[in-house]
Parts: C-alpha cells; sequence; structure tokens
C-alpha cells in the first residue's frame, strides 16, 4: 500500500469536517463534541490560508483518503496529532504517516521535539506513538503527554 502526505487544500474541507465529527473518536479530541459546520470552517480556513502556525496534511493509500495529521508548531517544537478513517486503522497507515510527517517537520521547519497528548483511554494511540519512539513525559489529568526527541 502506497502511503503519502498532501498538504491539506479547500477540496478537504468536507472530508476533515467528516472525520472530525466520528462520535468514537472526538471523545478522544480535547474538545470532545461534535463541531457544527461554521465553527469548522472558522477553524480550518487560517490553516489553509497559511497563516496559523500548523500543517495539515490529509493522508492517502493507494490515493484514497484516509485520515489526516496536524502539526502545530511553537519555536522550537511540535506537538502532532493524527485521526484516520476506521477502514484504514490496524493496517500500518498511522505509524508509516506520521514517520513522514516527523521527517517533513524535522527537514522543513527543523524540528527536534515532537509532543503528543493522548487521552487515557486512547489505547490504540498510546501504542502507536510508542511504537514510533515516543516516551511518556508525564500525565495531567486524563491526557497522557508523550514526548519524542530527535
Amino acid at each position: 500500500m502506497k502511503i503519502n502526505l498532501k498538504k491539506a487544500d479547500f477540496t478537504d474541507i468536507e472530508f476533515l469536517f467528516y472525520l472530525r465529527n466520528i462520535p468514537q473518536y472526538y471523545k478522544y479530541y480535547t474538545h470532545s463534541r461534535p463541531v457544527e459546520w461554521e465553527e469548522h470552517i472558522n477553524w480550518i480556513m487560517p490553516i489553509l490560508l497559511g497563516v496559523d502556525r500548523r500543517d495539515l496534511y490529509i493522508i492517502t493509500a493507494d490515493d484514497i483518503k484516509a485520515g489526516q495529521i496536524r502539526i502545530d508548531y511553537t519555536a522550537d517544537m511540535a506537538e502532532i496529532s493524527i485521526a484516520l478513517v476506521e477502514h484504514f486503522r490496524g493496517r500500518n497507515i498511522a505509524s508509516m504517516a506520521l514517520e513522514k510527517a516527523i521527517e517533513k517537520a524535522k527537514k522543513e521547519k527543523d524540528i527536534k521535539i515532537f509532543r503528543a497528548h493522548v487521552h487515557q483511554d486512547n489505547i490504540a494511540s498510546q501504542k502507536l506513538f510508542e511504537k514510533l519512539g515516543y516516551q511518556i513525559e508525564m500525565q495531567d489529568g486524563v491526557w497522557i503527554k508523550f514526548v519524542l526527541n530527535v
């Protein structure tokens, strides 16, 4: 299976809205509720217009949209998150896509520290980040904070 990342663009808005509002996933998000269309548009427009310190990638598997990776940048680090359509889970796509995203951020933005905040009940994501070499930095309430130094 061929895994690629492409920068999200205006043609991806509906797919990202769908992905954000899958009930079994949003329970693991910081804002654990569905979002309305207007709220989604207000969130995504600064990203697509390039005025936000964030990259948003669409993960494709054999040219089919499989999920998204978001990278939020600060001066010296990046926080990374991922979501996949259920059909594509459990097929090593997430780890391949995250490795590609980390390489892009290292190369393009000279990032050396990556973080991920994972809900304590999201065992699949915990295993994913541990598989990629992330270490548990701390737990803050229901959030486990992972860090990767590259």
